[in-house]
């Protein structure tokens, strides 16, 4: 957005900054606008419908540049693809200059009469050379600027992250992310929460990954969608280094072909002949309709399952699954119907009746998929040998799955066989050696295996905690006090002990019992310990599960 002049008021201390009435909406109304739609009714032109439904007929808009494009095309992928890449070129240009947006959302993003987007609100931006600067939107920050949110909270234990060019892009990744799918990458995001906690929550589902979106009708769209994915990567080094990356990338994605070959012209000679007899008969049967007593027309067939994947899309789980109990009874049950289901139950917590729908799918078409679904939901129960069970199944044919292995380690190390449940979590780390699911449940089960046989911790416990402990998963009282004992019982304390602890501690642990535990005698003299043990709890608790979901 052109800055047209700026005047500082010495005696309010406060700027006026002149710029071109370009439009009313941000890329939020345009948000708010296609809520209303289902994705069969977006097409080419619904970012402008969206922009001149908030617009209004008389605002005297500053005249756009001459020859500017409108934003449109032959269908509504094509048109987000052109918003992004202008958004990305926007971004580019910015970093260019040196400077990060660092407050990229949706009302920040001004959509023109054109169709096209334009960044405002630089109030928070920074230079590169800003390593401890904080600021913007929590629901829109990266990782690493959630982290370093939470790293200026007491004892968060939280080092200040480095903060570059590429928060931004997942900020991009964001909004482009609900332009194309109609919800957030997390779902539904908790406003109740404080800004501590809502920081906390978002960390640890950014890095589980985004929740499903709208699925793809063709190969343009799944490698669109996979970009999206690749932009909203927990980890800085694994997105797109710069926006001319994003730019190439959205090069690529345009150019897969998705033509289809078209049946030859029906004004070919072959056909005349063919539609001549066509149009006669056609003309007898208008007669013969005509001379007929009229019926009423029958109604389109619903498409049951069609329905529940829209409403699972918009994340309306209960209507979901009341349109599968309908399809179920019309159509009786099937692995398709089931397993929809199931997964729609799953989000819900429904853990019980998810697993019974699972049941029923595997043994309607047996499949290693449904026997993870089914594994997760018995684990998710407490039901560990069962899960146990149906993992090996799924590990027949997904060897290489972190979530098969990792959560197969789990549920082993929760029925004590603390053996076998290390050889599948050495397995999970050597798929994804950064993932702290697996590495916590090692770091516990070589502690009980020491506990058990009167050994020194295994060598490896200090490299899993050290990976592991600052992470959002696996966040409990529980997980966080048995993290806590196994840095006490290092040789020297592990430095994350006062980490774990105060944790523990602040999600609800007994703190007169740690004070009487003779585990954590050798750091009662710590200038920390008497501040960490006086620290309030916390309002938000967290399930003692280190399971991976499966989706």
């Amino acid at each position: 957005m052109p800055i047209y002049s700026a005047e500082s008021d010495p005696d309010w201390g406060l700027t006026t900054i002149c710029m071109p009435f370009n439009s009313r909406a941000t890329l939020l109304d345009v948000l708010e606008f296609n809520h209303t739609l289902s994705h069969s009714q977006q097409d080419g032109a619904t970012i402008l419908a969206a922009v001149a439904n908030r617009n209004c007929s008389d605002d005297q808009l500053t005249l756009l540049p001459q020859g500017t494009a409108v934003l449109t095309g032959d269908n509504y992928l094509q048109a987000v693809i052109q918003f992004t890449r202008l958004l990305a070129d926007s971004l580019q240009y910015a970093h260019l200059k040196g400077v990060q947006h660092r407050d990229l959302k949706p009302s920040n993003i001004l959509v023109n009469s054109a169709g096209h987007p334009l960044l405002i609100d630089f109030n928070l931006s920074t230079e590169p050379t800003s390593e401890d600067f904080i600021g913007g939107t929590l629901p829109y920050m990266s990782p690493e600027q959630l982290i370093a949110v939470l790293a200026t909270s007491p004892n968060s234990g939280f080092e200040m992250p480095q903060v570059d060019q590429r928060s931004d892009l997942y900020s991009l990744g964001i909004c482009v992310f609900q332009l194309w799918n109609g919800h957030h990458p997390i779902g539904i995001v908790p406003h109740e929460l404080d800004q501590t906690e809502l920081a906390d929550y978002l960390l640890e589902r950014h890095a589980i990954g985004p929740v499903a979106g709208r699925r793809s009708a063709n190969a343009r769209e799944h490698k669109f969608s996979e970009f999206l994915s690749n932009c909203l990567s927990f980890y800085a080094e694994d997105r797109p280094q710069s926006a001319d990356e994003i730019l190439a990338e959205l090069d690529g994605i345009e150019q897969i072909d998705v033509s289809i070959n078209q049946p030859p012209s029906v004004w070919s000679r072959s056909w005349i002949g063919l539609i001549a007899a066509c149009c006669l008969i056609g003309s007898a049967g208008l007669l013969w309709t005509g001379l007929q007593p009229q019926v009423p027309e029958a109604s389109a067939p619903r498409d049951l399952f069609a329905e529940a994947r829209e409403f699972i899309t918009r994340q309306e789980f209960d209507k979901a699954i009341n349109v599968l109990n309908e399809a179920i009874q019309v159509d009786g049950e099937n692995e398709k119907l089931l397993a929809l289901r199931g997964r729609s139950r799953l989000e819900l917590n429904r853990y019980s009746e998810a697993f019974g729908d699972f049941q029923k799918a595997y043994r309607l078409s047996p499949s290693s998929s449904t026997a993870a679904f089914a594994a997760y939901s018995a684990g998710s129960l407490g039901s560990h040998q069962s899960a146990v069970d149906w993992y090996q199944i799924a590990l027949e044919e997904m060897p290489d799955s972190l979530t098969v292995r990792s959560n197969l380690g789990y549920s082993l190390l929760q029925i004590s066989r603390y053996k076998d449940a290390i050889a599948q979590l050495d397995a999970a780390i050597e798929i994804s050696p950064e993932h702290a699911a697996p590495r916590l449940s090692r770091a516990i089960a070589h502690y009980r295996t020491a506990e058990l046989t009167g050994e020194p911790l295994n060598p490896e416990v200090k490299d899993d905690v050290e990976r592991a402990v600052g992470q959002s998963f696996g966040k409990s009282a529980v997980t966080m006090l048995t993290l806590a004992r196994i840095c006490a019982k290092c040789d020297p304390p592990h430095d994350r002990l006062q980490l774990c602890l105060s944790y523990s501690l602040h999600l609800g642990s007994n703190s007169e019992l740690i004070r009487q535990d003779p585990d954590f005698e050798v750091c009662r003299d710590e200038p920390w310990y008497e501040e960490v043990m006086s620290a309030p709890i916390s309002k938000v608790s967290y399930d003692d599960i280190r399971l991976i979901n499966p989706w």
